[in-house]
Parts: structure tokens; C-alpha cells; sequence
């Protein structure tokens, strides 16, 4: 594929038995799992677009282990790509990622010019992921627009919390996101973004996105048992933003409600609706969180950690809009 090209993939729960990448086999697992095609790649301005074919559900649902897709490095066969429409769901991958975005060099100072760039997923839904995150994202300019995210995160019998897993619906890092119009529920944890020292960090919009019940992950409880599918002690926001990487961001028009459950294993911090650095002690600065619905909650709607500065955090509304 070139840049303005569009791959339309047939309707289908898509198995991991082709070893093509082109043509009628596309759809059949072996360009989801691993690195990403470096032949699939669009140009600044101009991506290249996967979709499912118009009227008909795509379901990217591969066997075997690790994640469902790594978009990772060189940055120029991880950038300007647009999934539209797709169901990418982990299933049968064990504990994995159902995306991650994976730079050569791993952000921090100046190395953010490594970073994969203009990366969205815009309809569809993802599902089923178990392993930090389901997506998790080192990118600029990454766009998640009207995707329905739940069900990710678990333990297995290997994992009870002592390695510290996240189970988050996103975990990542970076600048210029925009997560908008999306749907959050039943994954362990909703939106951590932490990675610091970016040179040109935040500028995060979060708008118009509806999270409740992002502490039960329904699916894990039934197929691995009582506990295995509820948070790790520990962590505190439904939306948390730390080390600084939240700073300049933009949180309006979302509901967030009903997290009250306790962890696994151990006491847990109240879930507050956003954590603008409180929770771990790392400032975010210049953020707006304002006209969002936050109720419900066993936390406070906002959270302002020590020593973040020329935040907005009101007026946002304890109620159902």
C-alpha cells in the first residue's frame, strides 16, 4: 500500500492461518500479529486507511500469544495510518496487548523525535486485551474517535498484582492526543498517560467520552475466576495524568460514573474521576477539566496533586446530564 490508499477488509471473524499479508488473505491474522507490515505506510498529510468493508463487521481475532499488533519502529512504517471500523479482540491471545505502539528508542528528552506519529483508530471496537493495557501507546498525534473499549484487564495465576499491572483500557505516553466521542466500561482501569520528560508533552483533548464501571471486567471474572478480572491496590483515577505529561490538557464533555469497587488483594485508593498528578505526586500544569459529569464515584471529581499549577477544574457537575 501507498500513501491515500485504502486496504477494505471482508466481513468475518478473522483467524490467524494465513501466512499472507496481501490480498484476499489480509484479513486472515498474520498482518495482526507482530510488527506491523513496513510496506503499510502513508505520508504526512496523506495516510494509508484499513477498514472493514462498507455494511459488513470485521472481527481481527487471532490465535497463539503476544500482542494482536505492534506498531513499532522504524518511526516511518509506524506513522500516518488511520483503522477505521475494525474489531480487534484478544481472546485467544493470552495475557496480551491488543495494540501497542513501540518506538526504536524509548520516549524521554529529546528522543520523542523517535516517536510513531498520526496513528487513529475511529470506529470499531477493542476488547479482551490483558497485559499493562490494551492499547498501549508511545505516539504523537495518536487519535482514538468513537471506539467502544471494554473488557480488558486481568489476572492470571502468574500475576496477583505483586508485578504491578496496570490492566489499563490505555497506557502510553506522549503529545497531541485526541480521545473523543469513545465509549469506556468494564476494563480494570480506564486512561493512564505518565511517561515525562517529553519535549514537547500533553496538548492532550480528551471530549465527549462516557467511562463507567472501569474497575470489573466482567469477561475475566467468568473465565478465570472471582478477583482475577478487579484492580490491583493502589490506583486512583478513572482518568489519571502524570509526571507532567498531562500538562496543557483539555478534559470537557465527559461522563464518568459508578467506580466504587474495592481491589484485588488489598486496600485501594478512592477512584476519583481525574487525577491530575495527585495520586503519585508528579505536577500537571495548565490542564482544563471542566463541564464533565463526575458522580457516583468512590473518589472526588478532580484531584489536584501537590505542586500542579494553573489548572481550571470547575464547574463540572455531580449529577447525570
Amino acid at each position: 500500500m501507498s500513501a491515500g490508499q485504502t486496504l477494505y477488509i471482508r466481513g468475518g471473524t478473522s483467524p490467524d492461518t494465513n501466512t499472507a499479508c496481501t490480498g484476499d488473505g489480509a484479513q486472515n491474522g498474520a498482518c495482526w500479529t507482530g510488527t506491523f507490515p513496513s510496506s503499510y505506510r502513508g505520508a504526512d498529510g496523506n495516510p494509508v486507511t484499513i477498514a472493514a468493508y462498507p455494511g459488513e463487521t470485521v472481527i481481527i481475532e487471532p490465535t497463539g500469544s503476544g500482542d494482536i499488533m505492534n506498531l513499532g519502529s522504524p518511526r516511518s512504517s509506524c506513522s500516518n495510518i488511520v483503522f477505521r471500523d475494525l474489531i480487534f479482540d484478544a481472546r485467544n491471545r493470552g495475557k496480551a496487548r491488543v495494540i501497542k505502539v513501540q518506538p526504536l528508542i524509548w520516549p524521554g528528552g529529546t528522543e520523542d523525535a523517535n516517536l510513531c506519529h498520526h496513528i487513529s483508530f475511529i470506529g470499531g471496537k477493542i476488547r479482551h486485551g490483558g497485559q499493562t493495557s490494551a492499547i498501549e501507546p508511545y505516539a504523537s498525534y495518536f487519535t482514538i474517535d468513537g471506539v467502544e473499549i471494554y473488557e480488558n484487564g486481568w489476572h492470571d495465576s502468574l500475576d496477583t498484582c505483586s508485578d504491578g499491572e496496570h490492566d489499563h483500557a490505555i497506557y502510553g505516553g506522549g503529545g497531541n492526543w485526541l480521545i473523543q466521542n469513545s465509549y469506556f466500561h468494564h476494563n480494570i482501569q480506564a486512561i493512564q498517560v505518565w511517561w515525562p520528560a517529553l519535549s514537547s508533552p500533553g496538548n492532550w483533548r480528551i471530549l465527549n467520552n462516557r467511562f463507567h464501571d472501569n474497575d470489573i471486567n466482567p469477561w475475566a471474572e467468568a473465565q478465570f475466576g472471582t478477583g482475577q478480572g478487579t484492580p490491583c491496590p493502589g490506583f486512583g483515577g478513572v482518568i489519571a495524568l502524570y509526571d507532567s505529561t498531562g500538562s496543557r490538557c483539555t478534559i470537557q464533555g465527559n461522563q464518568i460514573y459508578n467506580h466504587t469497587r474495592a481491589a484485588y488483594g488489598g486496600a485501594r485508593r478512592p477512584q476519583n474521576g481525574v487525577d491530575l498528578g495527585g495520586a503519585w505526586g508528579s505536577p500537571v500544569s495548565g490542564c482544563t477539566v471542566t463541564g464533565n459529569w463526575i458522580y457516583g464515584n468512590s473518589g472526588v471529581q478532580v484531584l489536584v496533586g501537590s505542586g500542579s499549577l494553573g489548572n481550571t477544574t470547575s464547574p463540572n457537575y455531580d449529577h447525570a446530564p
